[in-house]
Order: C-alpha cells, then structure tokens, then sequence
C-alpha cells in the first residue's frame, strides 16, 4: 500500500540502505524576472547515505521534490509547475558532490507538458551523504495563471527515490506454485528481456500467469503499461504517515471528506483513517476541526496518544495503512507520481539476476520467523533490539505481537541498517519492504490499456483524474498479518 513509479543485488554491491534522514529546509522565492514571468523556488536538500553505482547495472537513489503554492495565508493550495529543461535549473556543488536534475512531466487535462517536479541525484559514481544548498527550480508562474505579483506561499515536499534502469529480468521463483511461469513449464522462470509484446496464455512459449488468461500485454511504446524492462524511478520507502499527513493538509474541506474516515468536522483527536478500536499503528488524527464546504481540518500525528503534535514518537515515519486504492492513486495524482505494474514489482525485487527457488524480495528463501521486540516506537530511529541473528528481514505475522492491539506496520526502513541485502530484507536495487510491512497495490496486467502518465498535481472532487489508470489494482508482497509467504510471485 504505499509505492509508486514514475518515469522507481547481489550482496557484493554495498549499497547504503540505512534510513536516510531526507531533509527540505530554506524554502524561499528568488531572483524573480517580471518581464519574462519566472522566478527560482530555492532551497536546501540534504540526505545521509546516498549512493550511485557507475558499474552495469548503474543505477543510484535520488529526492523527487515537487512543490505547491497558494496565494494569501488562507488559498487553496496549488501544484506548481516548473520549467521543462533541465538545464534552466541548478543545484550548488558542495564537499566535491554535483548534482544532475531530471525533470517530471506529465501530459495529464492538457495539450501542454508540465514539469510537475524533479529528480535529484548524485552525477557521479560514488557514495556519502548530500547537503546542496540554495538548489534553484525555474517557475514559470504564468504557466499557474499567475502575474507574478500576488503574495505567495510555498510548500516544497521530498520523497526517498530510486532509480531502477533498463535491464531484463526473470518473472516467477521457480517454485511449482508460481503465480508467473512459462506457459507448461510452472518450476521454471519466464524471462521479459525487452519492451515488446507479451501474449500471456496456456500457449507454449507464452507467459502464463495464474486466473488472468488470455491477455496481450502490449508493447510498451506510447508509456503502455510498462513490464519493467525500461528504466524507471521507483519509491525506496514506503508511504509514510507523516507524508500522508502533509498530503491531507494540502486539501480542502471537500477533498478531505473524500480521502479520510472520518469527517474533517469530527472533534479534535478523532482518529482520520480508522476508528478509536482498530488502529493498527496508525496515529493520523485531526488538530483542529473543519468547517463543512468552507474551512479544511489541520491533521497531526499522534502515535503515542498523548493529544500533542509533533512529538518525536508519533509515529510521522512509520508505514501508512488504512488507505484505499483511490488514496494511494489520489496521492499519486496531487505529488505528480504514477502508480506501478506488478511486472515492475517483479523487476525491483528481482533485478537482472536468475530468479532463486522460493526467493523473498531480498533475494533468497530464508526468513525470519522470531518475534520482534521493537525499540524506540513512533520515533524516526524506531528498531528492531532482538540479537543480530535473529534481528529480522520482514514485518509480517510469524513476528508480530500475539496481541492485535500491539500489531501494526514499523516504520519505513526499519531494518535499513546495515548494507547487506539480504538481512535489511531490500530488494535488488536497494528498494525497502517489497516483502512484509504492508501490501505492494499495483497496477495488475488485467489492466493492459494502463498508461503511465504522471499525475498533474490536481485532484477532482478529491479523486485522481488521470485518464487510463485503473479503477482497481492488484496487490503484492504481503503484509504485518499475512498468514502465508509474503513472496514477490
């Protein structure tokens, strides 16, 4: 319930999977040109343990940061759009460490492109923590219907990337009970080693996947639903609380009422997701109540209960439950992201290595089955305390506390602590909870008129609107109380 894709190892790769600290701060309007209808969104961008392999496969992890704006102290709040060349924007080298910017597009509601954000990432080989400073984003504000002289606020917003590139990889574990498999052969793997297209059906040569026949799978020209042989960016975290939190923040009144529980009316301390009786770790609350059709409701995290915001045990890091396939596509839409393809789950896990029997999404069959005991709850350094060997890879049943009012999702990269794959339970590329914590939603490949086009930023009626996503999605991975093999497929 909590990644997505836009444009998302083997254990000698020392990848730095410890949690990564990601910070915004300085936010601020510069250097404005009136006569030409721009200015610059600065800022700071820091983050610890960052990496970028240049050795095949080269890929790295980088902030996609997209930014809203309204005009007074009390406007709705608007996605603002930035200039489409790369060029036009500029990050100042710090400690030896340059940057390169990527931008987003989409083509969503319009003939026009907008860059509805950008990816930031190291330009070379190399590994350490980033701290760019005065990092400078060209608005063209006349593409908001803006003059340029209205009083301005700005929200600049991060989120934890990696960048998965071109590469085939193998489809199913091996197993006799694979959901993916060539078709008449289920203890063998199916190999997708390019964009073209793939029948799926009982038809020897083809892929067969289980209950879903028979499909076409077209070529993935035209952003056609990806299979995951192109490169892509790819969430390295799941969706926090905190991140959700500032996502319902960002909405009016009429918005909120679609993407919460309870009413933004509901008194203060009324829980947004769930009910005071199930809660499952979730802590997202109301601070101050709304006013229906007219004002919007300010949430909080409060996962320690005690009626105080911003706490340093609130949870604000810890995975997002509770939320339904039109949240997490509605985030999807607001933060200019896309939702991803189940065969693109496939391929973070897995990467371009041969698939492994009964592999997990760490690449292997092992699988801790102790129960955890959990330190530092609600806090961002929240950690598992059992010994080293058996510290655990995957939050899921067999780890859980017996009592269902002590389960609930950890926070996200809870076992990001140290650079082996397999004990931080991440997949190939470094991508975090593939397996466990919460269920992957994907776009399943019933959807083969999929297009995966960039949200705009924009909600209607406080629904994505992005044409050609799907009404519904699949989901993958597993979860805190999966009773089964929270395996990739």
């Amino acid at each position: 319930m909590r990644k997505f894709f836009t444009i998302t190892f083997i254990i000698a790769l020392t990848l730095s999977l410890q949690a990564n600290n990601l910070t915004v701060s300085n936010v601020a309007l510069v250097d404005q040109v009136t006569v030409d209808n721009y200015t610059f969104v600065q800022f700071d961008l820091s983050w610890d343990n960052s990496w970028n392999t240049s050795a095949p496969p080269s890929f790295w992890d980088a902030a996609y940061v997209f930014a809203k704006y309204r005009v007074g102290a009390t406007g709705a709040w608007n996605h603002i759009y930035f200039d489409l060349t790369s060029s036009n924007h500029s990050v100042t080298i710090n400690n030896g460490v340059d940057a390169s910017i990527d931008v987003a597009v989409s083509t969503v509601q319009s003939t026009t492109s907008r860059g509805v954000g950008v990816f930031i990432y190291r330009s070379a080989s190399g590994t350490g923590n980033n701290n760019w400073q005065s990092v400078k984003l060209k608005w063209n504000y006349i593409d908001n219907s803006l003059t340029g002289s209205e009083n301005v606020e700005v929200k600049v917003f991060a989120i934890e990337m990696v960048y998965i590139p071109t590469d085939g990889f193998d489809l199913g574990d091996e197993t006799s009970n694979n959901y993916f498999y060539p078709a008449g052969n289920p203890a063998s793997s199916f190999v997708i080693s390019s964009q073209g297209t793939i029948d799926i059906s009982a038809n020897s040569g083809d892929l067969y996947a289980s209950g879903n026949l028979p499909l076409t799978l077209p070529a993935t020209t035209d952003l056609k639903y990806p299979n995951g042989a192109s490169k892509f960016y790819l969430m390295k975290y799941e969706l926090t609380q905190g991140q959700y939190k500032d996502f319902l923040n960002t909405l009016i009144y009429s918005e909120q009422v679609q993407r919460t529980l309870n009413s933004p009316e509901s008194a203060p301390n009324t829980y947004a997701l769930t009910n005071e009786t199930t809660k499952f770790r979730q802590s997202i609350k109301i601070l101050t109540s709304g006013t229906a059709s007219s004002v919007p409701a300010e949430y909080y995290c409060d996962l320690n209960n005690n009626n105080t915001a911003d706490d340093s045990t609130d949870g604000e890091n810890v995975a997002c439950n509770f939320l339904s396939w039109d949240d997490l596509l509605s985030y999807a839409d607001w933060s200019g992201l896309r939702p991803f393809t189940e065969l693109e789950y496939e391929k973070a896990t897995r990467g371009p290595i041969s698939a492994k029997l009964g592999e997990f999404a760490w690449g292997n069959s092992s699988i801790y089955s102790t129960k955890y005991v959990l330190a530092n709850q609600g806090a961002a350094s929240e950690y598992i305390t059992n010994p080293s060997e058996v510290r655990g890879n995957c939050n899921y049943i067999s780890t859980q506390p017996l009592a269902n009012a002590d389960r609930g999702p950890y926070r996200s990269g809870v076992f990001a602590d140290t650079t082996v794959r397999i004990t931080a339970g991440a997949g190939y590329y470094g991508v975090m909870e593939m397996s466990g914590n919460l269920w992957e939603l994907v776009v399943s490949i019933q959807s083969t008129d999929f297009t995966a086009d960039h949200g705009d930023g924009a909600l209607s009626s406080g629904k994505w609107n992005v044409s050609l996503w799907p009404d519904k999605g699949g989901a993958r991975g597993g979860n805190f109380l999966d009773n089964g093999n929270p395996r990739p497929g």
